[in-house]
């Protein structure tokens, strides 16, 4: 009987710990701060990232998601939205309480 109980009660703890893993990890995805960055008929770029929009175009992709924020930033993802076709950009940090939220902006979801 005792026994019955102890297992119960440690499979309860797994389960418990498993599921706050998995929520720990997908709030940290959520959270990663993140750029969008696409080219315009000059073939130059604009990005918007976590501390700013581009006021004017740069003329590299480099110095442009640099210039918004995204220093660390991971390989572009293609993506498409508020009728502009270009890259989704991963930061490598956590998104602050003041940074610009680019997930939430433009309306990406998470994957």
């Amino acid at each position: 009987m005792k026994l019955n109980i102890i297992i119960k009660l440690l499979s309860i703890i797994c389960i418990f710990s498993l599921s706050t893993s998995i929520q720990a990890k997908s709030k940290k995805i959520e959270n990663e701060a993140m750029a969008f960055c696409w080219k315009n008929n000059q073939g130059k770029w604009w990005c918007d990232g976590p501390k700013q929009i581009l006021w004017a175009p740069e003329k590299s992709l480099k110095k442009a998601i640099k210039s918004v924020g995204c220093i660390k930033y991971k390989r572009p993802i293609a993506w498409a939205g508020n009728n502009r076709v270009g890259q989704l950009f991963k930061c490598g940090k956590k998104l602050s309480s003041y940074d610009r939220d680019i997930r939430n902006k433009y309306g990406i979801k998470k994957r």
